[in-house]
């Protein structure tokens, strides 16, 4: 049907008939095209509330596409030719879409995933990048905007700072301070990021020489800047002083009065401080303790527990899970430990308190005891203590921070399964005002 106006212009001679409806054939066809060129790679989809809708793209997004929803059909192919019209894509050719770096990297960790079968070390490096790359500031660049300066520096800063996506590491970083990135996790960063500047570099988003990152950030990392102490050997560790008031508690606690604060679980977990305190275990091989690892007045470790979190095929989290695996850090098999007097106690006393079970630390109902248990009991045992709250894994530091005092550096690797240089970081001076001052009179006789 022709527009009144359309009529009046043939009635007076402007245009005929036969060129007018030519015109209206050739806008046709040109609206068709566009429409044809976008739905040669973006559906039309009707949705179940009755809508339409489709993407387009859009350099703004983190994926570079757009949703664009209409009540109609008509009404949606009619948005789709606005946008190209306005110079969103020319005809049969789509506008580039700007990637995000945090997209690279994702898209490089699961390019060599079948689909629906991730493995260990995929789920490690899909767990490295949410911690560090997802929500960091590089990782919204876009990745033809990235250069190799932004990536070490980004490296750098996550290093020594060991900014993590999540809340809570947040509150950590905000509590403590200064939380530096250990060596292997450093590496494993470098690894992905490495990863996805090769995966750019395949697709065409990126000119940075992979190799010439890989080898920069080698000789920026050597540096060592992964295990640097805190102004204060003090924040580490429990004196001696500060531990035997834990212990003390712990011995002279009341566990028949069941309050919030203490429950028949406690009582376990508390026998377990006490062990790490008098042995220097790690937490992973204290929860994984069985009794058959007890004999002859030696404990054997040789297994540990471990956290991780699956991904589907996608790359999208799932639940933690838990599970226990043979052998310890480092691939060691096991470790031996002598049982002394004071740890032979705390066992006989594991045995009235806990319910049967192949494993040492088990609640009241029959599951093992995990990690984080440990560590939240002894702050809770620092505080009612009157001493700086402190984690498991800082009576490590604790004890290997007496015992080095006077055990041989070669007993105590053997003992608690660290390297030399392991040794010498967890190594802290635990001495107090009241030793040092002794230690300077001792030195005043000459």
């Amino acid at each position: 049907m022709i527009e009144p106006c359309l009529q009046e212009a043939i009635h007076y001679g402007n245009i005929s008939e036969e060129e007018l409806i030519l015109a209206i054939e050739i806008v046709r066809q040109k609206k068709q095209t566009f429409l044809n060129a976008h739905e040669a790679k973006h559906r039309i989809t009707e949705e179940k509330n009755g809508y339409f809708s489709t993407y387009v793209p859009d350099e703004s997004k983190p994926k570079g596409l757009r949703q664009i929803k209409k009540k109609t059909r008509e009404e949606l192919e009619e948005a789709i030719i606005q946008y190209y019209k306005k110079g969103g894509s020319s005809v049969g050719k789509e506008r580039e879409v700007k990637i995000c770096f945090a997209e690279v990297v994702k898209q490089a960790i699961l390019a060599k995933t079948e689909k629906g079968n991730l493995s260990a070390t995929t789920n490690r490096k899909m767990s490295d990048f949410y911690s560090y790359v997802k929500g960091s500031a590089i990782g919204k660049k876009a990745i033809d905007a990235v250069t190799i300066d932004d990536i070490i520096d980004y490296m750098m800063e996550t290093i020594r700072t060991g900014y993590r996506g999540d809340k809570s590491r947040k509150k950590a970083i905000a509590r403590n301070g200064d939380i530096r990135l250990q060596e292997q996790t450093a590496k494993n960063l470098r690894t992905i990021i490495v990863q996805g500047i090769k995966y750019a570099n395949r697709k065409g988003w990126s000119k940075i020489d992979a190799n010439n990152l890989f080898e920069t950030l080698k000789t920026e990392m050597d540096c060592d800047i992964y295990y640097v102490p805190q102004d204060n050997d003090l924040d580490y560790v429990l004196t001696d002083t500060q531990l035997r008031a834990v212990i003390n508690l712990i011995d002279g606690m009341d566990y028949d009065d069941w309050k919030k604060v203490h429950s028949k679980d406690s009582a376990v977990v508390d026998q377990g401080i006490k062990l790490v305190a008098f042995c220097g275990c790690r937490v992973g091989e204290l929860c994984s303790l069985k009794w058959t690892d007890i004999q002859d007045y030696v404990m054997s470790l040789q297994r540990r527990e471990s956290r991780g979190r699956a991904f589907n095929e996608k790359g999208e989290p799932g639940e933690y899970t838990f599970s226990v695996l043979p052998g310890l850090k480092k691939r060691k098999p096991l470790r031996a430990i002598p049982i002394t007097s004071r740890m032979e106690l705390i066992f006989t006393r594991l045995k009235e308190l806990a319910p049967a079970s192949e494993y040492v630390f088990v609640r009241q109902d029959g599951k093992r005891i995990r990690e984080k248990a440990f560590s939240d009991r002894l702050k809770v045992l620092c505080r009612l203590a009157g001493v700086p709250e402190r984690s498991i894994h800082k009576l490590r530091f604790s004890y290997i921070s007496r015992t080095a005092k006077t055990m041989p550096t070669k007993v105590l690797t053997e003992l608690t399964g660290s390297t030399v240089r392991m040794i010498n970081y967890y190594n802290k001076n635990t001495a107090e005002m009241q030793e040092i001052r002794a230690m300077m009179e001792r030195a005043e006789c000459l």
